[in-house]
């Protein structure tokens, strides 16, 4: 449920708090956005917008085309992964669930693979649907660090995810633990 919820809510506007973190002076850039509380940060887009939503959600939306912003956030889920399960048979389970919440939302699901993001092992989505009579195309990639799912969602629209396809890539391979 959470990934259709992060999908189909977005966030707009606000003041990014997270730039002063520790985790991006480490890093130097003046576009980076990092939370030391939750030990992570990455590195968004010159002229993007940036919103937090308590914390554990941001958001960084492009500057407005023909009405219409791409945008990238991330979510850091506030429950640990269940020490039941390893991480491997949680990110395995998650994306089953997933796979089924999407075929039953009229969710395309264009692509679906195991990823590596930064030495972490997970999962990244391709997706397009509908919401709204507006066609989105969405990259997604779930991985498990500091024992908690992080959810990467990028979207714009279908015709213009092959020109935002380099720069989703860029948010998504500049995430980084610590």
């Amino acid at each position: 449920m959470l990934l259709f919820t992060l999908l189909i809510y977005g966030c707009s506007g606000g003041q990014p708090k997270g730039t002063q973190s520790e985790q991006c002076k480490k890093r130097g850039v003046t576009n980076c956005w990092g939370s030391d509380d939750y030990g992570f940060s990455l590195i968004y887009p010159d002229g993007w917008q940036v919103e937090e939503s308590g914390g554990a959600k941001v958001t960084f939306t492009s500057p407005q085309e023909a009405g219409f912003s791409s945008k990238c956030s991330i979510l850091r889920e506030e429950q640990p992964v269940p020490v039941y399960e390893t991480f491997s048979e949680f990110l395995n389970n998650m994306g089953a669930s997933s796979i089924e919440l999407y075929k039953n939302n009229s969710i395309t699901i264009v692509s679906f693979e195991n990823r590596t993001l930064n030495g972490m092992p997970g999962h990244e989505f391709v997706i397009t649907y509908n919401r709204g009579g507006q066609d989105y195309k969405v990259q997604q990639v779930s991985l498990i660090g500091n024992e908690h799912l992080y959810t990467i969602t990028c979207s714009t629209r279908p015709t213009d995810y092959d020109r935002y396809k380099p720069v989703f890539e860029s948010v998504i391979t500049s995430f980084k633990f610590g």
